[in-house]
């Protein structure tokens, strides 16, 4: 069985179901459960942008960094509370960049050897079947990935 899982979770009922689906396998196989929420800093459109004079492309404000970080640990401690099981270490962690990327890197960098998470979260409008960030993990993961419906 799986000793080592990561969970995404957005904040979305699905992401919450999945973390339930993790427990629950950690918790018959004595494993441990890392819960993960990426923040997905908005990207900046350099089209019509003239680098060649003094206009340099904008750093994201370190307030806005950390007010991002807040919330996404706000998220992580609301799913955190929904899910807890005895028995069942489980650990959290706020990451940023591009969600599918951040997820297998993660997943990669820890030895996870599970990672679960939603069929579609709360992103736009993705994938037809899939929601575009699980469907990107799926292509991308060196490790199994469950999809929880």
């Amino acid at each position: 069985m799986f000793k080592k899982i990561l969970v995404a979770i957005d904040g979305s009922e699905q992401s919450v179901k999945a973390a339930r689906a993790a427990m629950d396998i950690a918790g018959k196989s004595g494993g441990e459960v890392h819960l993960l929420h990426v923040v997905r800093p908005p990207a900046f459109d350099y089209s019509g942008v003239d680098f060649t004079g003094s206009m340099l492309p904008p750093e994201i404000p370190d307030y806005l960094i950390d007010e991002w970080h807040k919330v996404g640990q706000l998220i992580l401690d609301k799913a955190r509370k929904e899910v807890e099981s005895e028995g069942v270490q489980t650990t959290v962690e706020v990451g940023m960049g591009n969600p599918a990327q951040v997820i297998c890197d993660t997943a990669e960098k820890g030895n996870y050897e599970l990672i679960v998470m939603g069929r579609r979260g709360l992103g736009g409008l993705g994938g037809l079947l899939l929601g575009s960030v699980s469907n990107r993990v799926l292509q991308l993961a060196s490790c199994p990935v469950l999809i929880v419906h």
